[in-house]
């Protein structure tokens, strides 16, 4: 594909790249428009494509609400981008009072703190007697019990991550009264498993909207090769903005 000599492409579903040249399939590269800067490119095919592709995992539709523990962590934030873009609401659920004034000044909506005793009837408040569509975990523990009890009738729960190392938590009235459904989503497994015109239509999607700017990869700090200690440790350091880079 001689359009694509000389310019930056990005890959889709390429594994073992960590190099200086690797091959890749004409089909799975498309160009980076200019008004992407490289920070952004270089983010756009791991935590974003694996958000879009849960967001896709929960066949939501404009309009419905979804519920996320972490929202403060990286798929967190992205996912509240990739969802408002498809008119999607969400309730974003953090651990810390603090998290929420930093969240919101990223635009973020609905956020609510669960360490404060009154959050789920914040969110019953905003949800209405519906309830949620779906829920997403990275979390753990009884939290997850909290947030299947918001899910209305034949609502889904993905299971995501598991910070806490805790096991799940349920209610079985939620579970038996409201049909609920459980899912684990793994994002190797989804994308490994996915078609190319599949990956490749997400992909076009995310590089879409950091165009437009309604998707936010902000860069945590950039070093080269030969200062991959200091990223190491800029990579350990909490309350960073974005995703540690290494340049050539």
């Amino acid at each position: 594909m001689p359009r694509l000599i000389g310019k930056r492409v990005v890959n889709v579903g390429k594994s073992g790249a960590w190099a200086k040249y690797f091959t890749a399939p004409a089909a799975g590269l498309l160009p980076l428009p200019d008004s992407i800067p490289d920070t952004a490119g270089a983010q756009l095919v791991a935590m974003p494509f694996s958000a879009l592709a849960l967001l896709e995992f929960l066949e939501v539709s404009k309009g419905d609400w979804v519920i996320q523990t972490a929202a403060n962590g990286a798929v967190g934030k992205i996912f509240a981008d990739l969802a408002r873009a498809r008119g999607i609401n969400t309730i974003n659920l953090v651990r810390r009072n603090e998290a929420v004034a930093e969240l919101e000044a990223l635009g973020m909506q609905n956020v609510l703190s669960t360490s404060e005793d009154d959050w789920q009837k914040r969110a019953r408040a905003i949800l209405g007697d519906n309830g949620a569509q779906a829920a997403i975990d990275s979390v753990g523990g009884p939290i997850v019990a909290d947030i299947a009890n918001l899910l209305g009738v034949n609502g889904l729960l993905v299971v995501f991550g598991t910070a806490t190392g805790v096991p799940l938590q349920l209610h079985a009235s939620a579970m038996i009264t409201n049909h609920l459904v459980v899912k684990g989503f793994w994002g190797s497994r989804i994308i490994a498993e996915m078609p190319q015109d599949e990956k490749t239509r997400l992909i076009t999607e995310l590089v879409g909207l950091a165009a437009q700017g309604k998707l936010h990869l902000p860069a945590g700090g950039e070093f080269k090769l030969d200062q991959v200690v200091d990223a190491v440790k800029a990579s350990l350091t909490p309350g960073r903005t974005g995703k540690i880079l290494l340049r050539a």
